[in-house]
């Protein structure tokens, strides 16, 4: 990812360096023997400081609410189409139509709607993903078909939704994971040679590129979401982009609340007008321009600080780091790898968090293997893909909200934590 031209590198990257210990003995230990007993007179991490979500500053807040007292910024989606944040985020972008939602599973909703998806029709899609990837889906009646992962880049295989292709499939939804994303152009010329719609959840990847184009833009409609955890994050909303005017006329007719004008029924999922929850148009919307312009700058310092994370623990055997496919950049949504001890996984999990690096399992169960209930009429039989089960098996994610603040230093004292601690685990299996 090249250097936003911003001029503000350096000092964004030495923000917030200090990061402090407690000299005195932890107040609660957790009991795993040997191992716990030795680390514990290596490290104090009960004050590690671990990343939390993007903050709001007071400074934001007096300039999106001094705009929210221009009433024309609310009702300006009811008469004069666009908002000024739907024409930035088109800028931005370089696509041609967006429309902002009220969620970002709200922007999938109505993305599977414009590809008049429908009971009985088929979906490829991930197994590795958040459960809001696959309940539109099913919310629709149709069925999702799951394409395992590359075992190396953690993304859903190009070669495994080739083989999952049949006449009932009517649409791709692909999820660029954790900053990065799979072979979007192999898999949007498939989907072009078979006449079905390309989605991309960019929910994960807001701002990066795969080749010279931003993701959620190569595949025929993507969908973003805001929320605070995201890399565009303003505490809600989301949106749905694409280069097709047919496609978007059916996004507005499905998206949009004006039924009057509709001649389709869809959803009121337009995050437009006062009626919405705490101001949530106006608010949100402004402090998406906002935060919008800081964005090139986040990823880039995200960027570079997984590239120096990445370099301080590629030589520990024990892990297999995610795989970049060439032609992807990535943002650092989440820093992802995939433990190859024979350990379980949560032992390892209760280690590391007991010496306070942020570390979770992001998706323990794949989609594949949910039980759809009795929520859906429309419910799918299990299925196994090998990949997806063996990352869900031994994953662990790093969480990452405020590595674009942070310094090599705060980055080293992770990379010493897991030098540590898998050093320990090797010696005693």
């Amino acid at each position: 990812m090249e250097a936003p031209q911003t001029g503000k590198a350096q000092k964004v990257a030495t923000v917030g360096l200090t990061v402090k210990r407690k000299d005195e003995p932890l107040n609660r230990r957790v009991t795993m023997g040997a191992v716990l007993g030795h680390l514990g007179t290596i490290y104090h991490m009960s004050n590690f400081d671990p990343p939390d979500y993007p903050n709001i500053s007071s400074q934001e807040i007096a300039s999106y609410l001094v705009n929210l007292y221009d009433k024309r910024l609310a009702d300006r989606y009811y008469f004069n189409g666009p908002t000024a944040f739907e024409d930035e985020l088109c800028d931005y972008l370089n696509t041609s139509h967006c429309f902002v939602t009220n969620s970002g599973h709200a922007s999938i909703l109505i993305a599977l709607l414009a590809a008049e998806i429908q009971e009985g029709d088929e979906v490829i899609t991930t197994p590795i993903s958040w459960g809001q990837t696959l309940s539109p889906i099913l919310n629709l009646g149709a069925t999702p078909v799951f394409a395992d992962i590359d075992p190396d880049t953690f993304q859903i295989s190009f070669d495994n939704i080739v083989s999952k292709y049949t006449t009932k499939t009517k649409a791709v939804l692909v999820v660029n994971l954790y900053g990065s994303s799979p072979e979007l152009l192999k898999i949007k010329s498939f989907c072009d040679d078979k006449g079905i719609i390309l989605i991309e959840d960019s929910a994960q990847s807001m701002g990066c590129k795969y080749g010279s184009k931003f993701t959620g833009t190569i595949g025929h409609i993507g969908a973003y979401s805001f929320n605070s955890t995201k890399l565009l994050p303003v505490g809600g909303a989301g949106a749905v982009v694409t280069n097709d005017k047919n496609l978007f006329d059916k996004i507005i007719q499905y998206g949009s609340k004006s039924s009057h004008k509709k001649k389709a029924l869809g959803n009121n999922s337009v995050c437009d007008g006062l009626d919405a929850t705490f101001l949530c148009h106006p608010i949100l919307q402004e402090l998406g321009r906002i935060k919008l312009k800081e964005l090139d700058e986040m990823n880039y310092h995200r960027a570079e600080n997984m590239k120096f994370f990445r370099n301080e623990i590629k030589d520990i055997k024990g892990i297999h780091l995610q795989k970049i496919n060439d032609d992807s950049s990535q943002s650092l949504y989440m820093f992802s790898f995939k433990n190859l001890l024979p350990i379980k996984i949560d032992k390892l999990s209760q280690l590391l968090k007991h010496y306070n690096l942020p570390i979770f399992r992001y998706n323990p169960i794949p989609l594949c293997e949910i039980d759809s209930g009795s929520r859906w009429s429309n419910k799918f039989t299990p299925v196994f893909c090998p990949n997806a089960k063996l990352l869900a098996d031994n994953e662990m994610c790093i969480t990452s909200y405020k590595w674009y603040t942070k310094g090599q230093d705060y980055l080293r004292r992770y990379s010493d934590i897991l030098h540590k601690c898998y050093d320990i685990l090797e010696k005693r299996l």
